[in-house]
């Protein structure tokens, strides 16, 4: 009977040990140290396919100038209903934003770091190493021009998302940033005119908080399943995603649903004494 207690108590304390191991290993991060993980995932996965650029130049021109409204009647006809709608949550940061383009995933997961009591200098290079081996950002050399940056940063209360990467993205010919997250520095992201759709705004940034997971790889956003190559057309309705293989049937349907709109509603507009635009056409 002793014999069985103190067996019990051994392994109670056992299993204690290893919880308190994993806490402390969560609690404290060398970010100096690079990890396996990060370095495993810092190349496209081998399964991915990539278009040439003859085939997404085709898929942007036929998906430039639909609204939201239009791609969402049209998947709707090819049997899609109520497929590809991101949460309503996602939001522009600058309302009358409109972007539209090919989806380039990746994905980012909370990880905890304790910050010790550092000098200014010490900090700097704390800061610097986190984002050098913790969270880098290798899937920028992978993306093109016309891509949108789909980002799966769900349960995280920070600003992944700021003025200056969002600027330098933008510079690099990325279309726009769809990120289940936070975004920070609004106002100066309106003067930039970057296109950001984010969950939420938040303050603080990535080190101690976050580290990177994955790219190119099927990320959940909003609630929806994006694949690198699918097609995201984002303006004040909402995110919309189109799953590549019914991209090109989409866009014709849509662009068939906006000529409509457009000639339907100009007879409204004389008739109302408003001045045509380009939203309608006669």
């Amino acid at each position: 009977m002793a014999g069985s207690r103190l067996l019990s108590l051994i392994l109670l304390m056992g299993l204690l040990g290893v919880f308190l191991c994993l806490v402390t290993s969560c609690a404290t991060i060398d970010a100096s140290s690079p990890t396996r993980y990060v370095q495993k995932h810092s190349t496209p996965p081998s399964t991915i396919k990539t278009m040439s650029d003859e085939e997404r130049q085709v898929l942007l021109e036929n998906f430039e100038g639909l609204r939201v409204a239009d791609v969402a009647d049209a998947m709707d006809h090819v049997g899609l209903l109520n497929a590809g709608l991101m949460d309503k949550a996602i939001r522009p940061i600058t309302p009358g934003m409109k972007i539209c383009g090919i989806a380039f995933t990746t994905k980012s997961k909370p990880k905890r770091g304790k910050i010790p009591k550092l000098s200014a200098e010490e900090y700097e290079k704390y800061v610097s190493d986190w984002y050098k081996n913790i969270h880098p950002t290798p899937y920028r050399k992978y993306m093109k021009p016309g891509d949108v940056l789909v980002i799966d940063a769900r349960g995280t209360d920070v600003g992944y998302i700021g003025s200056y990467n969002s600027l330098a993205e933008k510079n690099r010919g990325t279309r726009g940033i769809v990120i289940d997250g936070g975004c920070r520095d609004t106002y100066e992201v309106r003067l930039e005119k970057v296109g950001v759709f984010a969950r939420h705004i938040a303050k603080t940034m990535l080190p101690g908080r976050m580290q990177y997971c994955s790219m190119m790889e099927p990320v959940k956003c909003g609630g929806v399943k994006v694949h690198t190559g699918d097609i995201i057309v984002a303006d004040d309705d909402g995110v919309l995603v189109v799953p590549k293989k019914y991209a090109l049937e989409v866009a014709e349907i849509a662009r068939r649903v906006l000529q409509q709109d457009k000639k339907g509603r100009y007879n409204l507009y004389i008739e109302a004494g408003l001045t045509p635009d380009d939203t309608v056409e006669k």
